[in-house]
């Protein structure tokens, strides 16, 4: 699943940005990598379910499964072509104008293919073309065929929000529960992806305890902006494993850029095992 959020977890391009990656990656892997404690080429079984809901992940969960899906206003979101770390970037900022609004929302962002990695690519819900809703079942009713009527909505791609209408919590806090029901609905082949990536990382033995990813956003992200030095990296992982008492660290890097591998193990304190994920572009 790593390879699939390497657009989004530095959504801020700064040390805080990297902080709260870190935090919301080690809460994601309580209710989703504990799926897959498997050795590769084995069955990818389903060991427990994730914990229970916190209250903001709650009231999205609540907007998008009404109880009467006949009757409920929804909140069209017109489509978002890009890779889909970025569309799970946008579709939090999306969903915080469904919020402020109160509607359910529904995306209609079916886009070309090969956006989005071949694992994760599903031909039998998807058809010829990539969507949020084929990864993640995010709507709790049928609205394969909504259209713009009396109690519905198009909300134009510019109309985002960096937090819901009347919420009081910091940007952080909203996006880390957005993300972390977009991640609740995840299908059942996402999951399996995980796992074999888990496998092939880790072997049977499964993810050390304290592991922390860190994605590193290099490569052509210089086209845009100065790319954030590999000390802030390493000083920002430092300070996620005093803050949290973490021993024997491992530190599974995931980046695009070899570059970045080769930095982040010349600057890396010497007691981190340090793992490499690539996560080319395509």
């Amino acid at each position: 699943i790593f390879s699939v959020l390497t657009e989004y977890f530095l959504w801020h391009y700064s040390v805080v940005g990297v902080m709260a990656s870190l935090r919301l990656l080690l809460q994601l892997q309580f209710f989703l990598l504990p799926f897959c404690v498997v050795a590769p080429g084995k069955k990818c079984p389903y060991l427990q379910a994730p914990g229970p809901m916190p209250p903001a992940v709650r009231a999205i969960y609540d907007l998008q499964h009404p109880k009467d899906c006949r009757t409920a206003k929804y909140a069209l979101f017109e489509a978002h072509a890009s890779g889909l770390g970025s569309m799970i970037h946008v579709w939090g900022a999306s969903m915080a104008v469904s919020l402020g609004l109160n509607r359910t929302q529904v995306w209609q962002d079916c886009i070309p293919p090969n956006h989005w990695p071949n694992e994760l690519s599903n031909p039998k819900l998807c058809g010829a073309k990539d969507c949020m809703l084929c990864v993640f079942d995010l709507v709790g009713c049928d609205v394969e065929n909504l259209t713009r009527d009396g109690r519905n909505v198009t909300i134009r791609s510019k109309s985002i929000s960096a937090i819901p209408q009347g919420w009081n919590a910091s940007i952080t806090a909203y996006r880390t529960a957005a993300t972390d029901y977009v991640f609740r609905m995840a299908r059942p082949f996402v999951l399996r992806y995980a796992c074999k990536i888990r496998g092939k990382l880790f072997g049977g033995a499964g993810m050390p305890p304290n592991t922390t990813l860190v994605h590193i956003r290099w490569g052509d992200k210089r086209r845009e902006m100065e790319l954030v030095p590999m000390k802030e990296y390493v000083s920002a992982v430092d300070r996620f494993v005093q803050r949290y008492k973490l021993r024997k660290v491992t530190v599974m890097v995931v980046t695009e850029d070899p570059r970045a591998w080769a930095a982040f193990k010349k600057e890396k304190r010497p007691q981190w095992k340090a793992v490499y994920m690539p996560a080319p572009h395509r």
